[in-house]
C-alpha cells in the first residue's frame, strides 16, 4: 500500500512538472507573439504606407497606417465594398467601383492605380497592391495588402512626358509630336473648312552662326519661337529642324493670315540688321491651304515645302501660299531637301572611313569643334559602333554621388544593365581600374563577364580614365551575341575613349570655373555677403522653410560716409564696410541673413520675439560698431540710420519689405548726431500711400494740364514797386481741389518727374509773357524753379533757350531759380549750365540760401545774380531774444552777399517788423504774404498794374 502511495505521489509530481512546462512554453510563446507584433507595427510605421486586410466573406476592412499604435483596433469598416459602391452611385467606371471589383475578384494578385479627389478637391494618385489568401476549399477568404502614395511619381511621369514632347531650345513641340498633333487635328477638319499648314525657315542661318556664334543663333531661334507664339497664339507650333519650324491654323481669313505672316517677318527683320557684314535676319514662309478635301499631313507638308521653295528661289524674307487640290500633282521642288538647305556642320555630316585612324581623327575633330558634348557623343557613338560592328557604347562618369551616364548608344533597344550599373555598389570603378592594363582597358569574355553584364552581353570591354588627372570616367563597349577578343580595335577604342575623357576634364574645369564665376556673380567681392538677387532667393527659401513669425527686415546706411572716403580714402572706407559685414554675421546675435545693396546701404533680416527687442538689440549693435570705428578714426563721426519693418504672414515681396524699411529709415536720416532705428508705423504707411497715390495720378494730371503756375510778387525795398515774381506750381485737379506742393514736390524730385512739371510751368510763364507783351502790358521778370535733377540731362539748357526763342520772349524777362541743394550735384556741369544761361541774358537766382548746403565760397564759384535768404533762416533769426544781434547778422550777411555782386532777396516776409529789419539791413527785394500770396496768372496781371500805380514807397 505504501509503495502504491509513493508511486501515486510521483505521478502527481510528474503531472505538475509537465503542467508547469506547458505554462512556461505558453508564456514564452505569448512573449514571442508580442515581440513579433511590435516588429510588425514598427514595419508599418516606417513603411509610410496604409496596411490593410480585407475579409472577403464578411466584407470587412481592417487597416493600420503609419503612427498607429494598435493593429485592427478601432480601425474596422463594416460593409466596406458596399460603402464604396454606394459612394459611386450611378456613375460608371469610378475609382470606388474599380477598387471594390478588385477586392471581390478573388484574383491571386491585385495591382491597381487609382486617382481620387482629396479633401481639398485636388486629384491624388495611389497604388493598391494586394495578395489573396484562400481557405481549405480554395475559396477566396482574405486580401492582405497596402495602399501606397504615388502622386509625386505620377506628377513626375506627366512632367517627363510633357518635356519629351517639347523642343529643349525653343519650348515649342518637337518634330514627332507636332507631326502627330497636326495629323490628328487634320483628321477632324470638315469639308469646307480652311486649314493652313505653314513651313518657315530662318534665312541665312548658317551665316548668323558663323558671324555671331551659336549662342546668338540660338537666341534668334528663341526669338522667332516667341514671336510665332505671340502672333499665332491659337496655332499648333513646332520646331522640325535646326532653323525650320511648322505651324497649323484653321478657320482664319486668308487676308488675316497674310497680314500675320507679314507681321512675323517684320518682327524678325527688326532683330538684326548689319550693313557692314551684309547680314540681315529674315524668314521665308511657305503655306499649304486646304479646304478640307486633303487632310493628309505628309501631303500638305510637301505642298508647304514646295511653296517655301518658290519663296527661296525668288529671294528671301517673303511668303507664298499654294492651294492644295485633291488629285492635283505637286508643283515645283522641295526646299528642305535642296542642296541650299543642307547642313554642313561637322556634327551632322556623313562620315565614311577607310581606316580606324580616320575614325580616331574624326572623333578628335568632332570633340574639338562641337560645343555640345552630348551632340558630339551621339555622332561618335553611332559612327564608332557602325564602323566596328559594336552593339552598345556607354559613356559614364563617376563622382561623389556615384556613376552617371553621359550618353548611351544601343544598336537595338536600350539594355537594362546600363540602368542597373547606376545602383550604388554595382559599378565599383576603383576595383575595375585595378584590373586595367596600361591603356586603361579591361576585357571580359563569356564566363569572365561580370554578373551585371552577363545576361546582356557575350563580351565587354571597359576603358577607364586615369584617376590621378582628376576624373573618374569610363566607356563601356559590348557585343551582345558574339564572343569578341577586342584586340584588333582595342587601340582605336582606347584612343577615342581617352579623347572623350580629355573633353570631360575640360568640361569639368569649365564647370568649376563657372561655379567660381557664379560665386563672384552672386556674392559681393568686398563684403562676402550675397548680392541682392541672391539675398532674395535665400530669404524666400528661409521663409518657406521656417515661416515668417518673428522676422524683422532692416535697412541700414551710414550717414557722412562720403566724408569718410574723402577724409581717409576709399581703402579705409572699404575696410569699414568689410568690417561691418563681418560684424553683422558674427556679432549681430539675432541676425538671419544680410546683403549689401549699394555702396554703404545694407539690408537684412532679424529673428526676435518682439519689434522692441529687435530694435533695441540692433541699435545696441550699431552703436557699438560706430563707436569702435569713430574711436579708430577720430574725425569720422559715423552714424548708422536704420529702418525696421515687421514681416507679416501675407508678405511675399522682398522688394516691398525693403521699401517699407527704407521709408522708416528716411525718418531717422535727419538725426545725424546718433545712430537710430526707426520702426515702420501706420503714419509712415500713410505717407507711403500718399506717395503711391501721387505717382499713380501724376501722368494723367500732366496730360490734363492740372499743374498750374501761380505767381507771387517780388517788391523792391528801394522803389516800393513790383520788380518781379516767382512762379510756383499748384496741382489743381479736375474737380477744383488743390494738392499742395508739400505732398508731391519731394515725390517728383525722387522719381525725376519734377523735370516735366518744371518745363510745364515754364511754358505757362512764357505764354503769359508773350501775350502780355502783345497787349503792351507792363511786365516784370519771372523766376521759374528748376530742380537739380535737370543737370542730369544734356538738353536742359538748350530746351530753355529754344522755348525763349519759340515764344519770342526776351531772355531778360526770365530768371532761372535753383535751390541751394543743387550744389550737391556735379559742380562743373552746374557751372557750365548757369554760365551758358547768363551769357544768353537769363538771370540766375539761388533759393533757400542758408538751409545747409551752400556757402559764400561756393557762391563765388558759380554764375549767380540773386541770392534768396531762406524763410526758415529769417524766422530763426527774428525769433532770437537778442534782436540787435539778429539785425547785425542779417545786415552783415546781406553786406557780404552784395559785396560779392549778388542782389539779395528775402522770402517769407509776413510782418511789418520783418520788413523794417530788412530795410535796415539794406536788403534789395522782399517776397512774402505781407504783400501778396501766390496767385493765378490772370490775377497777377491785374495785381501788377494796380500795385505799381500806387505809391508804395
Amino acid at each position: 500500500m505504501e509503495e502504491k502511495c509513493i508511486g501515486l505521489k510521483k505521478e502527481v509530481a510528474l503531472q505538475e512538472k509537465q503542467t508547469g512546462d506547458v505554462d512556461r512554453q505558453l508564456d514564452e510563446t505569448t512573449r514571442e507573439l508580442h515581440r513579433e507584433r511590435e516588429k510588425l507595427m514598427a514595419v508599418i510605421r516606417m513603411s509610410g504606407d496604409l496596411i490593410f486586410e480585407y475579409d472577403i466573406v464578411n466584407d470587412k476592412m481592417y487597416y493600420a497606417g503609419p503612427g498607429e499604435g494598435i493593429l485592427y483596433s478601432r480601425q474596422i469598416t463594416e460593409g466596406y465594398t458596399d460603402q464604396l459602391l454606394k459612394e459611386a452611385g450611378n456613375r460608371t467606371e469610378t475609382v470606388e467601383q474599380q477598387l471594390a471589383e478588385a477586392l471581390r475578384s478573388g484574383k491571386p494578385d491585385i495591382y491597381i492605380e487609382l486617382c481620387k479627389t482629396d479633401a481639398e478637391g485636388k486629384p491624388r494618385w495611389v497604388k493598391v497592391i494586394g495578395q489573396t489568401f484562400y481557405d481549405e476549399k480554395g475559396e477566396p477568404e482574405r486580401v492582405l495588402g497596402k495602399v501606397c502614395d504615388i502622386d509625386d511619381q505620377k506628377k513626375k511621369e506627366w512632367e517627363l512626358r510633357e518635356k519629351s514632347q517639347k523642343d529643349s531650345l525653343t519650348g515649342l513641340l518637337n518634330n514627332s509630336t507636332i507631326k502627330q498633333q497636326i495629323g490628328a487635328r487634320l483628321q477632324s477638319l470638315k469639308r469646307g473648312q480652311t486649314g493652313y499648314l505653314v513651313v518657315q525657315d530662318v534665312d541665312s542661318f548658317k551665316k548668323i552662326n558663323d558671324t555671331n556664334g551659336h549662342l546668338f543663333g540660338d537666341a534668334v531661334l528663341c526669338s522667332f519661337a516667341d514671336e510665332l507664339s505671340n502672333i499665332f497664339p491659337e496655332a499648333l507650333k513646332g520646331r522640325i529642324g535646326g532653323d525650320e519650324f511648322v505651324f497649323y491654323v484653321e478657320d482664319m481669313d486668308r487676308e488675316q493670315l497674310e497680314e500675320k505672316l507679314k507681321q512675323l517677318n517684320r518682327c524678325m527683320s527688326d532683330r538684326y540688321d548689319d550693313d557692314k557684314t551684309g547680314l540681315h535676319i529674315s524668314c521665308s514662309l511657305g503655306a499649304a491651304v486646304t479646304d478640307g478635301t486633303v487632310t493628309d499631313y505628309n501631303l500638305l507638308f510637301q505642298w508647304a515645302d514646295a511653296a517655301l521653295y518658290q519663296v527661296k528661289s525668288k529671294g528671301k524674307g517673303a511668303y507664298y501660299l499654294l492651294d492644295v487640290k485633291e488629285g492635283v500633282a505637286l508643283p515645283g521642288k522641295s526646299y528642305l531637301d535642296s542642296e541650299e538647305n543642307k547642313e554642313d556642320e561637322i556634327a551632322h555630316k556623313e562620315a565614311q572611313f577607310e581606316s580606324a585612324e580616320d575614325l580616331v581623327l574624326f572623333c578628335m575633330d568632332l570633340l574639338e569643334n562641337v560645343p555640345n558634348l552630348t551632340s558630339a557623343l551621339k555622332v561618335i557613338c553611332e559612327r564608332t559602333c557602325s564602323f566596328f560592328g559594336i552593339d552598345d557604347m556607354i559613356c559614364m562618369e563617376v563622382n561623389e554621388a556615384g556613376p552617371t551616364i553621359r550618353y548611351q548608344w544601343n544598336r537595338e533597344e536600350k539594355k537594362d544593365f546600363a540602368r542597373r550599373i547606376l545602383n550604388p555598389g554595382v559599378f565599383e570603378w576603383d576595383r575595375i581600374r585595378k584590373k586595367a592594363d596600361e591603356s586603361g582597358a579591361v576585357i571580359y569574355r563569356q564566363s569572365e563577364t561580370p554578373d551585371v553584364y552577363k545576361e546582356e552581353a557575350e563580351s565587354v570591354m571597359i576603358v577607364m580614365s586615369t584617376a590621378a588627372k582628376g576624373l573618374k570616367a569610363s566607356v563601356i563597349f559590348s557585343n551582345r551575341h558574339t564572343d569578341r577578343s577586342w584586340q584588333e580595335e582595342k587601340n582605336a577604342l582606347c584612343r577615342i575613349s581617352h579623347q572623350i575623357f580629355n573633353r570631360l576634364r575640360t568640361l569639368k574645369n569649365a564647370e568649376k570655373d563657372q561655379r567660381e564665376l557664379n560665386r563672384k556673380l552672386n556674392y559681393d567681392a568686398l563684403t562676402g555677403l550675397p548680392i541682392y538677387n541672391k539675398f532674395v532667393d535665400k530669404l524666400e527659401a528661409y521663409m518657406a522653410a521656417h515661416g515668417k513669425s518673428g522676422l524683422f527686415f532692416v535697412s541700414s546706411d551710414f550717414s557722412n560716409f562720403q566724408y569718410v572716403n574723402e577724409m581717409y580714402g576709399y581703402e579705409v572706407g572699404d575696410r569699414i564696410l568689410h568690417d561691418f559685414a563681418i560684424a553683422l554675421q558674427e556679432k549681430c546675435q539675432n541676425g538671419v541673413l544680410f546683403c549689401r545693396v549699394t555702396s554703404d546701404h545694407f539690408v537684412g533680416v532679424l529673428k526676435e520675439d518682439t519689434v522692441e527687442k529687435a530694435r533695441d538689440k540692433y541699435l545696441e549693435f550699431t552703436n557699438a560698431f560706430v563707436q569702435k570705428i569713430n574711436s579708430r578714426y577720430d574725425q569720422c563721426n559715423l552714424v548708422i540710420a536704420t529702418g525696421m519693418y515687421e514681416i507679416l504672414e501675407n508678405d511675399w515681396s522682398v522688394s516691398s519689405m525693403m521699401d517699407n524699411a527704407n521709408e522708416a529709415r528716411k525718418q531717422c536720416k535727419t538725426q545725424k548726431v546718433d545712430s537710430a532705428v526707426e520702426i515702420y508705423t501706420e503714419k509712415i504707411r500713410k505717407n507711403l500711400e500718399n506717395t503711391r497715390e501721387i505717382v499713380s495720378g501724376m501722368v494723367a494730371a500732366y496730360n490734363n494740364k492740372e499743374f498750374r503756375a501761380y505767381l507771387q510778387p517780388k517788391v523792391s525795398l528801394h522803389t516800393g514797386k513790383v520788380v518781379g515774381a516767382e512762379a510756383l506750381v499748384r496741382w489743381i485737379r479736375a474737380d477744383g481741389s488743390m494738392v499742395m506742393p508739400g505732398r508731391f514736390i519731394d515725390v517728383f524730385e525722387r522719381n525725376g518727374f519734377v523735370t516735366k512739371v518744371d518745363f510745364a510751368i515754364l511754358d505757362q510763364v512764357l505764354e503769359y509773357l508773350q501775350d502780355a507783351l502783345a497787349q503792351r502790358e507792363e511786365v516784370v521778370p519771372i523766376s521759374v524753379n528748376f530742380s537739380r535733377r535737370h543737370n542730369e540731362y544734356t538738353d536742359f539748357v538748350p530746351n530753355i533757350l529754344k522755348r525763349l526763342k519759340d515764344y519770342k520772349v526776351p531772355s531778360e524777362l526770365l530768371e532761372v531759380e535753383v535751390t541751394e541743394s543743387v550744389f550737391m550735384s556735379d559742380l562743373n556741369k552746374l557751372t557750365n549750365n548757369l554760365e551758358t544761361l547768363r551769357d544768353k541774358g537769363v538771370e540766375i537766382s539761388v533759393d533757400d540760401f542758408g538751409s545747409g548746403y551752400s556757402s559764400l565760397n561756393l557762391l563765388s564759384k558759380v554764375a549767380v545774380d540773386t541770392v534768396k535768404l531762406d524763410k526758415q533762416f529769417l524766422d530763426d533769426t527774428m525769433n532770437s531774444e537778442r534782436e540787435e544781434t539778429a539785425l547785425t547778422i542779417i545786415k552783415y550777411l546781406t553786406k557780404m552777399l552784395k559785396h560779392l555782386g549778388f542782389k539779395v532777396l528775402a522770402e517769407g516776409v509776413e510782418t511789418k517788423e520783418q520788413l523794417d529789419m530788412l530795410r535796415l539791413a539794406d536788403c534789395d527785394i522782399v517776397q512774402g504774404y505781407f504783400y501778396a500770396k501766390p496767385m493765378p496768372i490772370d490775377d497777377f496781371r491785374k495785381f501788377l498794374q494796380e500795385f505799381n500805380e500806387r505809391d508804395n514807397a
